[in-house]
């Protein structure tokens, strides 16, 4: 859901997040990319039958993530964070990232 807020505002929850968990946060979002947009064109003409549920999910992949942003984010994160931590990007299948953020000693 994250690909909802703007990168700062996802920023800032991280921090909050992060200042409270003890092993690490895993976020799950969309890869932003021409060929998901396209796909999803074709699967929701088949399989879905609102106008609201066809429309949500092209706005979702169009505010989706390019690896260098999220990498961006966890930089930036990195700058202003007390916390020491690792930070993995792996694409994963269906067109998503999936971010670990594991704390460190």
């Amino acid at each position: 859901f994250l690909h909802h807020f703007s990168n700062e505002r996802i920023i800032e929850l991280l921090l909050k997040v992060m200042s409270q968990v003890k092993v690490g946060v895993v976020v799950n979002d969309l890869h932003r990319s021409p060929l998901a947009f396209g796909l999803y064109r074709i699967f929701s003409r088949i399989f879905l039958k609102t106008k609201t549920a066809k429309h949500d999910g092209l706005v979702s992949i169009a505010r989706g993530f390019r690896r260098k942003e999220i990498q961006a984010m966890a930089d930036a994160l990195s700058k202003r964070s007390a916390i020491n931590f690792k930070s993995k990007i792996r694409w994963k299948w269906a067109f998503r990232y999936q971010w670990i953020l594991s704390i460190t000693e």
